[in-house]
């Protein structure tokens, strides 16, 4: 399994308070080991995405027997992450 992160959306504020205020929107996927998506949740800000992966790792990643496997734990294999330009590109095709 894997979690892939698209970053969507780029938001930017219509308030005058907020007018250079930029909050992205990313679409967070756990992906089966064939591709195919099993869940997708959306969030908007960093924050909220973050969120949204460590309960993905926790849930479905972690060993159980963690004392014995942490060395060998690599978040870089589960979490691939699509920038909003990459994405865009991807969507023209």
């Amino acid at each position: 399994m894997k979690i892939v992160i698209k970053q969507t959306n780029e938001l930017t504020g219509t308030n005058p308070l907020f007018v250079d205020k930029i909050v992205e929107e990313f679409m967070v996927y756990l992906m089966d080991d064939n591709g195919r998506p099993l869940s997708c949740e959306i969030a908007y800000g960093k924050a909220a995405k973050n969120d949204i992966v460590n309960g993905m790792l926790l849930e479905h990643f972690i060993p159980t027997n963690w004392e014995n496997n942490k060395n060998v734990f690599n978040v870089k294999d589960i979490i691939e992450e699509v920038s909003y330009d990459e994405y865009m590109e991807l969507a023209k095709i």
